[in-house]
């Protein structure tokens, strides 16, 4: 696994990798990356701040479906949701790797577009939303949206990590959507315009998340989707 991890300060030292018990891997930081000074500018250090993780599988002894590793950052918050916000969960089983459209269909969802790195960012996104969602009174029975669904990279997952309620996915792209709806039987996927009405009643999700959405969307876009989001949450539903 590989990606890039700002240092605190721009200092390296401020940054470490910690992992479950009985996992043996190996933690290369700092070493270069070439774009990120172009992406990253403002950020000191930023031109050595790319990372390296490696598992050593001979040498693991780990018991569970996936591998959990989480990047530390000295001087920063150390609290529940900070574990969740930094911890990476790797599928163990070939099997999470299978059943995924082509790669330019991958591109259009996340920049990374390898099946590795989307079944990684899917799995751990989809951790991180259910959890954060549970410790504001999500009911993993609740019906839940992902709003901008892709070919079902994060909701593939949700079941996996507790979700058992209704689970549907909205997209605006429908090369995407024709693909999971074929593909993942188990979600109701919609294609979905690029302003509202969604095709939902009022009140009929618990729980409505959406990934780098609003950064696509203009102003006067993303008031009008608020709004939409608002009619189609539960009293007490959390977006």
């Amino acid at each position: 696994m590989s990606g890039l991890a700002l240092p605190p300060g721009g200092d390296p030292s401020n940054v470490s990798a910690e992992a479950d018990s009985g996992i043996a891997f190996e933690f290369d930081y700092p070493l270069p990356h070439p774009d990120a000074a172009n992406l990253i500018w403002y950020w000191p250090g930023v031109e050595m701040s790319a990372y390296r993780i490696r598992i050593d599988l001979a040498r693991t002894r780990h018991v569970g479906d996936y591998y959990k590793l989480r990047l530390k950052f000295a001087g920063g918050p150390d609290d529940d949701l900070e574990a969740l916000r930094t911890t990476f969960v790797i599928p163990k089983h070939f099997g999470r790797l299978e059943n995924y459209p082509l790669q330019g269909s991958l591109g259009r969802v996340q920049t990374f577009d390898t099946i590795s790195s989307v079944a990684v960012t899917g799995a751990t996104h989809a951790r991180l939303i259910v959890e954060i969602a549970k410790k504001y009174g999500f009911r993993p029975d609740g019906a839940v949206l992902d709003w901008g669904v892709g070919h079902g990279r994060v909701a593939r997952f949700l079941r996996e990590f507790g979700v058992t309620g209704r689970i549907c996915g909205v997209d605006i792209d429908p090369t995407n959507i024709a693909w999971a709806r074929e593909h993942l039987p188990k979600i109701d996927f919609v294609a979905g315009p690029l302003m509202p009405p969604l095709p939902y009643p009022d009140a009929s999700f618990d729980l409505v998340f959406g990934i780098s959405m609003m950064t696509h969307l203009a102003r006067d876009v993303q008031d009008a989707w608020l709004g939409e989001i608002k009619r189609i949450l539960t009293p007490g539903g959390i977006a």
